[in-house]
């Protein structure tokens, strides 16, 4: 079994490369189990309803589930706590107890993703982590929290949390960017931070919304045009300048960033997201191949 987190700075195509792997390595014939950590988007990516905790089945390779703290309290306190107590738990001081506890809401959500990664029926569990600074939170929690328990069996869990991240050959990262100095400043941040202070695997980087060179125009424009025309040129000349610094920046980041890249062409404008994970499933071809070449029978 293979754990991958997918994490980036906000709005840089997370959610998107987290559905597309799990479309191609289901193509594979793996059974994928896909995790996301609060706000629904993978039921507008697999057009399913509402995703919930206990998972949502797309087809017999892809399993989708949407974890909240509460619901993974819920579970641990069955399973670990006397039943005369878990009556106590259901009612509304449980999220104001979990909100109020350090680090509890992360512990609390990588339990139950350590469950669903130990299960014998995944072969890939693929999580749609949290934005930068909360994904290196959620990532730093069992430190903090192996450190503040005493003895018990939250923190034998919380020990096993802790090697299963730390794993290099089960866990893995991929960290997802755009080609803007904001974003690849903080990518640059992100992946010293995991490697060097949490010490975790990255496996992989993955520049998203790359223009292609052939549909931007790079002939000069004329100094004048007609009116019904001004806002196309516009248009033009924003995706020009946008060509040119994504070009710059990418030389400069293939240059100085530790690992190779793979690079996500900007599919345009759309509304189906359901086509946007297929067509970006096949671009990530060649990645999962070099990386999980075994394909199942």
């Amino acid at each position: 079994m293979k754990l991958l987190f997918v994490t980036g700075k906000g709005g840089v195509g997370k959610s998107t490369v987290t559905a597309a792997l799990a479309t191609f390595l289901a193509s594979l014939k793996y059974k994928v189990g896909v995790v996301e950590l609060g706000e629904s988007r993978m039921s507008d990516f697999f057009n399913l309803p509402p995703i919930d905790y206990e998972g949502v089945d797309f087809n017999p390779h892809i399993k989708l589930f949407n974890l909240s703290a509460a619901s993974s309290f819920k579970e641990y306190a069955a399973q670990h706590l006397p039943k005369h107590l878990i009556g106590l738990l259901q009612n509304k001081w449980t999220h104001s107890f979990i909100d109020a506890t350090p680090g509890l809401n992360e512990i609390l959500l990588l339990g139950k993703i350590h469950s669903l990664a130990t299960r014998s029926d995944f072969d890939f569990v693929l999580i749609d982590a949290p934005a930068t600074g909360h994904a290196i939170s959620l990532c730093d929690a069992p430190r903090i929290a192996y450190a503040a328990l005493q003895h018990g069996p939250l923190k034998s869990t919380v020990g096993e949390i802790w090697d299963l991240l730390h794993d290099s050959k089960q866990t893995h990262f991929l960290i997802v960017t755009q080609l803007e100095p904001g974003i690849v400043q903080e990518t640059f941040e992100l992946y010293t931070h995991l490697t060097r202070v949490l010490q975790l695997s990255v496996k992989g980087l993955i520049v998203n919304g790359l223009l292609p060179e052939e549909p931007v125009f790079t002939g000069k424009i004329p100094d004048s045009v007609p009116e019904a025309m001004k806002g196309l040129v516009d248009l033009v000349k924003v995706l020009q300048d946008k060509f040119k610094r994504q070009k710059k920046i990418l030389e400069n980041f293939s240059k100085t960033f530790p690992l190779s890249l793979t690079t996500l062409f900007w599919n345009g404008i759309t509304t189906d997201e359901s086509h946007l994970r297929q067509t970006i499933g096949l671009e990530l071809k060649q990645w999962v191949l070099k990386n999980y070449s075994t394909k199942k029978s």
